[in-house]
Formats: structure tokens, sequence, C-alpha cells
């Protein structure tokens, strides 16, 4: 029963050209087939590489073919990311372009262009997102010397606006890392569009110190935009912009990378183990536990008051984990009583301490002494070559269990 070919019919017409040529059903086919996989990949070809507005960049490595910036992808082989975003609103990772000032830019262009949302959707593509912004960091840190220092601040000036302009809750914590580290006058000049002086030719000594200084910059402030688009709600933000405040603010300079790092990448990290220790499910915020327990009936209060404030608010979320962590380890199904959840006796002991109207040392030295026991346990057996500096040590395989154990 087939059908009269109609003379119209453009599938009909192509079916009467093909058997003219003689080449069977058989032959027909495979030619259909093949051109249809042409006109596919032809329009295939006018979609654009990734979401519109999103730059693109892949998982940058030191080593051709070979990612290692997590122990996620350290034996995985470097491959051309997808066409689109396998995971919504996060921006796709693709290979970087070689001249340093465009990966600065592209490096801005990809870590804010994430909106709020995206933390909230299933799914890892919030760590595919972060592990491609470690591996483009690792890359920018590595290049960074006195020939790409201008671009490099350029780069962290236009980072510092696009957060100033699409997360205004992250630059109120963030616009103090460029001033902690020196680097307002610079940045100031251009975006007044002066000229900033040169490195090439600076004594060494001079080169290391400028350098060092944008370093920092760098890695504090992907610190905090990293974890802040990572957490999966407003609650969990807030309460690591309250705790990362007084770190960048009040902490001396050797050791405020640490502190983020610790912050960032352990305490408020949504892969680590210690994440847990700051469920709202199971324990109160930081903020609300320290705001309630601390500071209350002083009569009359001391005379440095302001400052204890501070400096025991900067200290009390590593002593709080510290013991929450005790508290899960001594308990035999890792979650204590719910009495002991109370998150009372840290803030307790720090207000004991200030009423004695100690000097800011004092304090400070808690968290000194803390840090220093953390990265002692981290760094134990740890070989870092001088000619390839690691700038997260937690993003090192095992790191992050000895820190656990």
């Amino acid at each position: 029963n087939e059908r009269e070919p109609d003379a119209h019919d453009p599938i009909s017409r192509r079916k009467n050209d093909l058997h003219r040529l003689g080449l069977g059903p058989r032959g027909e086919m495979y030619v259909l087939l093949g051109c249809s996989a042409i006109a596919l990949n032809l329009c295939a070809a006018r979609l654009p590489a990734v979401a519109p507005g999103a730059a693109t960049l892949l998982h940058a490595a030191h080593v051709p073919g070979r990612c290692h910036t997590s122990p996620r992808c350290s034996d995985r082989p470097l491959e051309a990311a997808p066409a689109a975003s396998l995971y919504g609103a996060w921006p796709v990772w693709e290979r970087p372009p070689v001249e340093y000032d465009t990966i600065m830019s592209t490096f801005v262009e990809v870590t804010t262009s994430v909106p709020l949302r995206a933390s909230s959707e299933k799914g890892d593509g919030w760590r595919e997102w972060a592990d491609g912004g470690f591996a483009a960091h690792l890359l920018i840190s590595r290049k960074l010397s006195r020939k790409t220092y201008t671009s490099a601040l350029q780069g962290l000036l236009e980072l510092v606006v696009r957060i100033q302009q699409k997360y205004p809750d992250l630059y109120s914590v963030l616009k103090f890392v460029p001033k902690k580290n020196g680097l307002n006058p610079e940045l100031a000049k251009l975006a007044n569009g002066e000229e900033i002086q040169s490195l090439e030719d600076a004594r060494p000594r001079e080169v290391k110190r400028a350098v060092s200084d944008v370093q920092r910059a760098i890695e504090q402030s992907w610190l905090l935009l990293c974890c802040y688009l990572t957490l999966p709600s407003r609650q969990m933000r807030e309460d690591m912009l309250w705790s990362a405040r007084t770190v960048v603010e009040k902490i001396k300079t050797d050791q405020r990378s640490h502190a983020l790092e610790m912050l960032c990448l352990a305490f408020f990290w949504r892969g680590s183990d210690e994440y847990r220790l700051l469920d709202h499910a199971l324990w109160p915020p930081l903020k609300q536990s320290f705001e309630s327990n601390f500071g209350a009936n002083w009569h009359p209060k001391p005379t440095n008051a302001r400052m204890v404030w501070q400096r025991c608010r900067m200290v009390y979320p590593f002593l709080e984990v510290a013991h929450r962590a005790w508290l899960s380890a001594s308990s035999e199904d890792g979650v204590p009583e719910e009495w002991k959840r109370g998150s009372e006796d840290i803030a307790y002991m720090l207000d004991r301490i200030a009423r004695a109207g100690p000097e800011e040392k004092v304090i400070n030295s808690l968290l000194y002494w803390l840090l220093d026991a953390w990265f002692d346990v981290m760094l134990s057996g740890e070989k870092i070559p001088a000619w390839a500096p690691e700038p997260f040590i937690l993003r090192r395989e095992g790191v992050a269990t000895r820190l656990s154990v």
C-alpha cells in the first residue's frame, strides 16, 4: 500500500534522487543518516559555548593534562568542558587563555556570575564550580610576578567592584581585604585611571613584598567569595560573614590567611567533616550563641570593653567549633545530648576572661595557639617544594582527614 510520491514533497524528491543513484535501500539509509549528522553539527555550531554572560576557563593545572587541586580530581585527565553547564546556574570552566590579564578577567567573570539561588540546587554543581575556581586561582598564583603585577592588581579591582555590585552583604566584609593588605592606595590609582609604579626596575625585596601583598589579597578574596556562594542557605551565609568580619579586620597579617582558610575550607565548607558542627538543626548559630551568652550585665563595663568584645568575637568561632568537635567525639553516636548543645560554655569562659580586663594580646593568643596546633597537624608529613607552593593546604589530599581525626 505504498503512497504515490508527491512531486511537491521535499522528502519524496530526496528519495527519488537517491533512487536514481542506484544505491539500494541500505545505501540510501546511510546517506540519510550522514546528512542528518552533518545538519545536527551545523546547528550545534551556532549554539553559544556557555550560558549567556559567563566567560569560560577550564580546570587549569600546572602540569598539562592533570589537575592537582583537590583529591577529587588529582588523577583525572583534563578534558574540554561541555558546551553548556550540566548544573543549571553554575557557570562552566573551560581551557584557560594564555595572557595573564585575560586569565584574570575571565576568572572574575566566572566567579561573579553565580546567582545566590544556585547553592540551593541539588547535585554537585557547587563542587565542580569550586574545583575549577581553585584550579584557576592556582594558575593565577603561580604566574604572578613582577611582570604580571599590574594585571593582577587590575583583576583584583574588577573582582571587588563586581562583588560590590552583585553581593553587597559579602562586600561589607571583603572590602577590608585590600585595605589590610596595604593595597587601597594602588587600587585607588587604578580606579581613577592613573598609572601605578611598575616593578620592572624594583629591587628584589620590594618585588617580593608587593607580589606577596597582591597574592594574599587574591587568596583571601577568593576564599570568602567561594565559601559565600556555595553555602546552601541565607542563615549559613550570615553566620559565615559574622565570623569572618573580625577575622579580616583584626587578625595580624601573617595569620589572617590561615584563619580564613580554617573558616572557609574547614568550618563552613560543605564537603568538610566539620561542617556538621554548624548544622542549625542541631546547634545554634554562632552569632546567636555568642551574643546571648557574652557581655551580659557588665556593671561597670571595663575601660577597654569595645576592644575586648571585638577580640572575643574574633576568637569565639574557632574555640566554639573545637568545643563542639570534642563534645561530638565524646558522645556515643557523635551527637551530644541536647542540653550540651546550648553553646554556653565557651561564651561564658570568654566573658569571665573579658571581665578581668586583659590586654588584647592575651585574647589573641588563644586563637594563635589554636591555629598553630591545627596547622602543625595538617602539615605533618607534607612536603611542598619551594618551586610549587600550595596556596591552601586543606586542598591537598589527606590533610582534611588528619584535621578531623
